[in-house]
């Protein structure tokens, strides 16, 4: 390696030494040991050296095509050492405040969404509700009005042709006990005949009247 080569190889390992310190604390920061299990500490751990290793060789082999001297690991510690010393206090002082600067961020999306998006979104469901659930007792209030309404004119109508049709009986009545006895017998056979048929269609409209004058009582 030039001379050159090797410095500029030596700065990027103290500069790798002091990320490598940075990210560790903001790994430390965010992984909050003491509340997580241990396999998914160790899990994590494992990864993040895995990935810390991988990206200091990357760097490394960009540098002077991969090749490792003592005096790189010296380099390395350096960086850590200066980034312990003299960045530590200042960086995780600034990394709290952005952690501090995003969740404010995410709080007043959170809030801006709310009022924006869900609280509209929730009063428009509850008023289309409302106007349905209105809408809908005014359709059933006035259906049973108008049932109410059918049932008393057809009381009406019965109690009329009852009234109607009672001399109309008993005029029919007195007729069949003047008619002859030969006649009224003919008059019997006949009905005698149709008897059931008579029956089924009477008990068919009382039940049919008995239904309509029930069904909104």
């Amino acid at each position: 390696m030039t001379l050159s080569v090797q410095f500029l190889t030596l700065i990027s390992m103290i500069g790798m030494g002091s990320a490598f310190a940075a990210v560790f604390d903001t790994y430390n920061r965010f992984l909050n040991r003491r509340k997580r299990q241990k396999w998914f500490v160790i899990i994590n751990d494992i990864l993040f050296w895995c990935f810390q290793a991988v990206l200091i060789y990357f760097i490394l082999f960009v540098v002077n095509f991969g090749e490792i001297r003592f005096y790189l690991l010296l380099a390395l510690l350096c960086g850590y050492s200066i980034y312990q010393a003299l960045i530590k206090k200042a960086y995780l002082f600034l990394l709290e405040r952005i952690i501090l600067f995003l969740i404010k961020v995410r709080i007043f999306f959170n809030k801006c969404m709310n009022i924006l998006v869900f609280k509209p979104i929730k009063w428009t469901i509850l008023m289309v509700s409302s106007i349905l659930l209105l809408c809908f007792s005014l359709v059933t209030i006035c259906l049973k009005a108008v049932f109410n309404l059918a049932k008393t004119l057809l009381k009406a109508v019965l109690f009329i042709l009852g009234i109607l049709f009672t001399p109309v009986f008993w005029i029919l009545r007195l007729i069949y006990k003047l008619v002859p006895e030969r006649v009224r017998e003919k008059i019997n056979i006949i009905f005698t005949k149709n008897k059931n048929q008579l029956l089924k269609i009477k008990k068919g409209l009382g039940d049919f009247i008995t239904r309509l004058t029930s069904k909104s009582g």
